[in-house]
């Protein structure tokens, strides 16, 4: 006989993987999501950080940083050696000095002297020349220096030229004609007049072609140290301070319309994002439009489809001139190092999930598997069949204790067997409703050996136990062959009846023919 499951009831596996879903993920969704914005506030607290320590940087440059190249620069304006006194004879000392300071100060393209005779000094980093500059003076490799020396009466001027490295080697020496006068540029008449360190606007240097600033600093007596800061270092400066890399970051003489950009990234970088020229444009833009308004802008902009946050801030005074430093960044990759970080604790999460509902899966699969093998052993057992002796093993202590108790069960219902009908026990378990109180004519038998107490004290023990277990037996084959029922074994005798507790037209036959 089978019970029928009911059509509610679902497998232990699948209400366990059930229930580990259902707490299991709506608790790690939740900390994702408080996990995202926590984050999402974080990345603003970065991004401002980021931003003003970029602003910090940028003006820690334009002061400190040139602040110390100024001050070399005084140093040398005082050494007697560069004293129009000195005159031409320390020319190689002052080339040595000029040379070393272009070495200590990697920002500088040139340094310089001028006097107030005319003659002049000139030390560059060849790599500065506009490629029709390096073919006048002969291409010299990169990495070295050029040297120029400039003397004479203004109407017969004559430049003494060559390349140097930075060991101090030098290479041929080349004598022309020269036009070239210190005290015609703007670095030497600018220094005279105010009579201290200051800044020229931007022009084109003639040596060099390139576009520039020139710093001027006045020699104790007679002439001008200067120093050149073309766009190309500038830029890489600039370049130094990107915090991320498409960043962009221009600066900008308030007033004139050059503009010194840190280079971009190389196009062949996958990180390289598209769209630089248009980023450019407008953040040359925000600078024209930040002149004469307040000292610091900060706002967001969309260019080339992509978010950018962007600062405009006007420098303090550096030489008596004043620089407007503009900065865009990607807000994509400000927001990269918390977005991965985001990402990887969310696959972190998911993994853990997925392991809690494996070791959930293996757990199940074990447990289910014990308690199948339960549940078919008390199905065998229902149907009367004592034959699996086995036991569950677990070690799981309830499954272990309900397997031992089913064990005990068994083996007291096969014992209990082997003195009633399983027919009459079937027959009982089929109607189990019908067992009450009610009134009806059944027949009883009652058996007893005769001599019995005789018997048992000449013969022993374990005879007469098989003895009266095979007599039992029989009895209880003829009784039960048919349809009665043993109700009790009184010593020796056996009590047995028929028509009870299912109904029997024929009891009194079937009584007859077992006895």
């Amino acid at each position: 006989m089978q019970t029928k499951t009911s059509p509610r009831s679902i497998p232990f596996l699948i209400s366990i993987l059930a229930l580990m879903a259902l707490v299991v993920v709506p608790l790690s969704s939740a900390l994702i999501w408080l996990g995202w914005q926590a984050v999402g506030s974080v990345e603003e607290r970065s991004i401002d950080r980021r931003m003003a320590a970029l602003d910090q940087a940028l003006q820690g440059f334009l002061t400190t940083r040139l602040d110390l190249i100024v001050l070399d620069a005084q140093m040398l304006a005082v050494a007697p050696v560069f004293s129009l006194e000195a005159g031409a004879a320390a020319d190689d000392e002052r080339i040595r000095q000029l040379f070393a300071m272009l070495i200590r100060h990697p920002t500088l393209s040139a340094t310089y002297a001028g006097y107030d005779d005319g003659h002049s000094l000139f030390v560059a980093r060849v790599e500065s020349f506009l490629p029709a500059e390096r073919l006048a003076y002969g291409s010299p490799p990169d990495g070295t220096l050029l040297v120029q020396v400039v003397d004479g009466p203004r109407d017969d001027r004559r430049e003494s030229w060559w390349p140097q490295t930075a060991d101090g080697t030098r290479g041929p020496v080349t004598v022309q004609p020269s036009t070239y006068d210190p005290r015609l540029r703007a670095w030497f008449t600018i220094a005279r007049r105010l009579d201290r360190a200051t800044m020229t606007e931007p022009y084109r240097f003639a040596t060099t072609g390139a576009w520039g600033i020139s710093a001027g600093i006045p020699i104790r007596r007679g002439g001008i140290l200067g120093m050149d800061f073309t766009p190309g270092t500038l830029s890489r400066l600039l370049f130094e301070y990107k915090p991320t890399p498409n960043s962009i970051i221009i600066a900008s003489p308030q007033s004139g319309d050059v503009f010194i950009e840190s280079d971009g990234c190389t196009p062949s970088d996958a990180e390289c994002l598209p769209g630089d020229g248009e980023v450019r444009e407008t953040i040359k833009n925000a600078i024209v439009d930040a002149r004469g308004t307040e000292p610091h802008i900060e706002r967001d902009f969309v260019a080339a489809g992509r978010a950018y946050r962007e600062f405009v801030h006007i420098m303090p005074p550096v030489l008596g001139r004043r620089l407007s430093i503009a900065a865009a960044v990607p807000v994509s990759e400000l927001a990269a190092t918390s977005r991965s970080l985001l990402l990887r604790s969310a696959v972190a999460a998911m993994l853990a999930v997925a392991l809690a509902i494996l070791a959930v899966l293996v757990v199940s699969l074990l447990l289910s598997r014990s308690l199948a093998r339960i549940a078919g052993k008390t199905e065998r057992i229902r149907d009367l069949d004592f034959s699996d002796r086995v036991p569950v093993r677990s070690r799981i202590t309830e499954i272990l204790r309900l397997s031992q108790t089913i064990e005990q069960m068994r083996a007291g219902l096969e014992i209990f067997g082997r003195y009633v009908s399983k027919d009459l026990v079937r027959q009982i378990m089929r109607a189990p409703h019908r067992h009450g109180g009610t009134r009806r004519d059944f027949t009883v038998m009652f058996t007893d050996i005769e001599g019995f107490s005789r018997i048992s004290e000449t013969i022993e023990p374990g005879l007469l136990f098989a003895r009266l277990s095979r007599y039992f037996e029989v009895m209880g084959a003829a009784i039960s062959a048919n349809r009665g029922m043993i109700d009790k074994y009184m010593g020796d005798g056996i009590m047995a009846f028929w028509n009870a507790p299912e109904p029997d037209d024929d009891h009194i036959a079937n009584a007859c023919r077992a006895a």
